[in-house]
């Protein structure tokens, strides 16, 4: 069980890198070949999408916390840049 959790983690981080592999297309395979996309295929099982359902669930929290952060950062980068030049006012008074 926990062989197969580490595959699907691993293929799940490899899905961004699908366009990357050396495979010949489908359409340029020898007749009578059969070509299957393996990731595809493993994560298309249902003990496959278990895990899967189970690790959203797990990290949805997370994902909506790293969410609110990157918006509050990206508020205050906002805020600096309309503020910048009263900063720099401030400094120089200084």
């Amino acid at each position: 069980m926990k062989r197969f959790f580490a595959i699907a983690i691993l293929l799940v981080c490899l899905i961004p890198f699908k366009g990357l592999t050396a495979q010949t297309p489908a359409a340029a395979a020898a007749p009578g070949v059969v070509t299957i996309t393996f990731n595809a295929a493993v994560l298309q099982t249902a003990e496959a999408q278990r895990q899967i359902a189970t690790l959203q669930t797990k990290y949805a929290p997370r994902e909506t916390q790293l969410k609110t952060l990157n918006d509050q950062i990206t508020a205050l980068q906002k805020e600096l840049q309309t503020s910048g030049d009263k900063w720099d006012a401030l400094k120089k008074r200084n």
